[in-house]
């Protein structure tokens, strides 16, 4: 996840920084995007107690929400395909389960200790049909 991190950020900042098209700028923020959930894996596996950890799954999950709907932008701008409504509709969708994911304990609310050292948190209903 570190690792991820770090070089997912990277290439956002070389596409940024020599971007000319709107496609380049979407690129660079699924770049982001997979930076921060890659990060926040990195730190979610690094949580010592069960509450630690279900606060940063949650957190590791909001730039989650985004991977899939910023990817399927990126491919309809490389591609030129006009989906606005489909975007507009994904981007809704995505915000939506924010509040659940951060706010609520329907989302992520226990862990399972694994491999005696990782808490990983276990499916709930909510995260089923997310």
């Amino acid at each position: 996840g570190l690792s991820l991190g770090i070089l997912c950020l990277l290439l956002a900042f070389f596409v940024l920084a020599y971007s000319k098209e709107k496609v380049h700028r979407i690129w660079a923020l699924f770049n982001i995007v997979v930076a921060l959930w890659g990060l926040g894996t990195c730190f979610s596996g690094m949580a010592t107690t069960s509450e630690s950890a279900i606060s940063r799954w949650k957190l590791t999950y909001l730039p989650c929400t985004f991977i899939a709907i910023v990817f399927y932008h990126l491919i309809c701008s490389f591609c030129n395909l006009k989906r606005n409504k489909i975007f507009r509709f994904a981007y809704i969708q995505g915000f939506i389960f924010l509040p659940f994911i951060i706010l609520s304990d329907f989302f992520v609310n226990s862990t399972i200790y694994v491999f005696n050292s990782i808490h990983y948190h276990k499916a709930t209903l909510l995260f089923t049909i997310y």
